[in-house]
């Protein structure tokens, strides 16, 4: 019971708690004004459901399932793609650019995909977010972190102008066709999955996924996993993110 009203006075809770008191105030004391009113509670409603573990669950879901955890054959890649995620970038502070936490995570998997496996390329794919940011192009950042992780410097190839998902598709493509190279692994997170093997499909391989941060594994039923939380917030909005990026890929015939 304690955990309980300890939620409860979160302010992300508090605060859809107050404008739900305030909509319900509005419809008791404004009965004429009724039908304005309901564009404002559905808003409100869906921004409620948009913020809980069970929308998060199902939408990540939806994108995830897909391609379950360690289920793909990666033996028979001939190459490890590894798609670059967030950096931080040059700063008054943080002198040169910096691996986030979605590139790391990936480098790790990527990495210890390699040494599981023989031995065999593997491509760092990401150039700088910000074309006027100092220093190197992130896919430099992650040859360099895999080769701490032991992968040898020879067997890193970096793909460096890229900037997002289809271009990491079609420049990776061009280094990968010269070495004859027609099957790949493709590591990113589980999430991001769903468009980069669409993306790399299209430009002729054959994708053997190899996902990462898997989130929508296991759902709890409690009374707190329809409460608002910011965390599920921020999965929602990635699916939809995922979700309309693919819908934008198609448009543009990229996928």
């Amino acid at each position: 019971m304690y955990s309980f009203f300890v939620r409860l006075s979160e302010p992300f809770v508090v605060l859809h708690l107050a404008v739900a008191a305030g909509l319900v105030a509005l419809w008791l004391k404004r009965p004429r004004h009724r039908r304005r009113l309901i564009l404002l509670t559905v808003a409100f409603v869906l921004l409620w459901a948009g913020s809980t573990d069970a929308v998060a669950y199902l939408a990540l879901g939806s994108l995830e399932w897909a391609y379950p955890r360690g289920e793909a054959d990666v033996a028979s890649g001939e190459a490890i793609v590894v798609l670059s995620g967030s950096t931080f970038r040059p700063d008054k502070t943080r002198r040169k650019a910096e691996l986030g936490d979605s590139s790391l995570r990936r480098c790790v998997y990527a990495a210890r995909l390699y040494h599981r496996g023989r031995r065999r390329p593997v491509v760092a794919t990401g150039g700088k977010v910000h074309a006027e940011d100092r220093g190197l192009a992130t896919a430099e950042l992650m040859k360099a972190f895999l080769v701490e992780m032991g992968v040898p410097q020879e067997d890193v190839i970096t793909e460096g102008q890229s900037r997002n998902t289809y271009e990491n598709a079609a420049k990776t493509a061009r280094l990968l066709r010269e070495r004859q190279i027609s099957t790949i692994v493709l590591v990113t997170d589980a999430q991001h999955m769903r468009r980069a093997v669409l993306c790399f499909a299209a430009q002729g391989f054959q994708v053997i996924p190899a996902g990462c941060y898997y989130r929508a594994t296991e759902f709890r039923w409690g009374l707190f996993r329809f409460l608002p939380d910011p965390d599920a917030a921020g999965d929602v909005e990635d699916a939809a993110h995922e979700w309309l990026g693919m819908l934008w890929y198609r448009l543009r015939g990229w996928i």
